[in-house]
């Protein structure tokens, strides 16, 4: 269905089934999609039988995702052809992902974070396998379905893959690149010590950049920091850790993240682009993406996230504005206060 969206000159939005039907309808309604898919037959009468001869050029819109807002109100992010071109071929040559020949999908397609996996495999030929619900859930399911299918590469949320080893004989990739939170030097270690073999790539991007626009290959058998640091910046990218008044924040110092570049999204659908994108004071008539998060410049290079600059929380990979939880509870009836905390288990796990 995505492919044959771009083939028709259409870019594609994907949608949850286990969304409550409100934000389901909210989505519907900014996005006014021309035509909805879902498991029941399409309503295709009146549309025409055959794709328009469409050649896609790189400022056609590929997708747009909707992230979680401060607003109450989800935004979506519109991401060109030409953004995801640069991303897919950058992330296959910094992670040699032209190696990996059997994907595993196992998040849904709503969040940007399989798009690694996606993208990954049909770029550079490979096969996709997807995982079901279950395989995705259970550790004993998961560590079936990749010995069946030979998987040898998964992107995937730290803490998810956490859960997915908790069985008698855990099974992990040739090729493991980790997004969407931080990963725990612990389970970084394991990671190692049940897979010797095992490429592991820390991967960092916000969806407003395109899936990711940093990775750090783990060197193997080297001594871990408690935090893995983010030391390459993918190709055609611009990655600055900045002060409030937009200067360069040096070594040692901590600021917050500001991305710009061939990955920067087209911006917001329906929506001005907002406070949240801001002239890049070092290309002049460029644009910078304001982050939120914050980091700390390593002085060999390099730098190490450090935390949210608002309350925004990531929960296995997806982005939640604890305003956006307050704002719904406060419209219900009888609510006149609302706070929304966002609380982590010893594990390390975010709820």
């Amino acid at each position: 269905a995505m492919f044959a969206a771009w083939r028709a000159g259409a870019a594609y939005l994907p949608l949850e089934p286990g969304w409550p039907e409100a934000r389901r309808s909210a989505v519907l309604a900014d996005a006014q999609p021309a035509l909805v898919l879902d498991a029941l037959p399409a309503a295709l009468d009146g549309l025409p039988g055959e794709a328009q001869a469409h050649r896609i050029a790189p400022q056609d819109l590929a997708y747009v995702l909707y992230t979680s807002g401060s607003t109450g109100k989800p935004k979506g992010v519109a991401i060109e052809q030409g953004q995801l071109l640069n991303y897919v071929a950058a992330a296959s040559a910094a992670m040699k992902l032209d190696e990996c020949r059997r994907w595993a999908l196992t998040s849904s397609v709503v969040a940007d974070l399989g798009n690694t996996a996606l993208f990954g495999a049909f770029f550079n030929g490979a096969c996709l396998v997807v995982a079901g619900e279950h395989e995705a859930r259970d550790a004993e399911a998961f560590a079936r379905f990749m010995a069946a299918h030979a998987i040898d590469a998964i992107k995937i949320v730290p803490s998810h893959l956490e859960a997915l080893l908790e069985c008698e004989t855990p099974s992990l990739p040739r090729t493991l690149v980790l997004g969407g939170e931080a990963a725990p030097r612990a389970l970084v270690e394991r990671i190692a010590r049940l897979a010797p073999q095992c490429a592991i790539y820390n991967h960092y991007g916000p969806t407003e950049t395109t899936v990711g626009v940093m990775v750090h290959a783990v060197p193997a058998g080297g001594q871990l920091p408690a935090q893995l640091p983010l030391t390459q910046v993918l190709a055609n990218n611009r990655v600055h850790v900045l002060d409030a008044s937009l200067r360069l924040v040096p070594a040692g110092g901590m600021g917050e993240l500001y991305v710009g570049g061939a990955q920067l999204c087209r911006g917001y659908l329906n929506r001005e682009l907002g406070e949240a994108f801001v002239a890049d004071p070092f290309n002049p008539g460029e644009r910078l993406y304001r982050t939120g998060d914050l980091a700390h410049v390593l002085p060999e290079g390099g730098i190490r996230l450090a935390g949210r600059a608002d309350h925004q929380v990531k929960i296995q990979g997806f982005r939640v504005e604890p305003a956006e939880v307050e704002a719904v509870l406060l419209a219900q009836p009888g609510v006149r206060q609302a706070v929304v905390l966002a609380v982590q288990d010893a594990a390390g796990a975010t709820t």
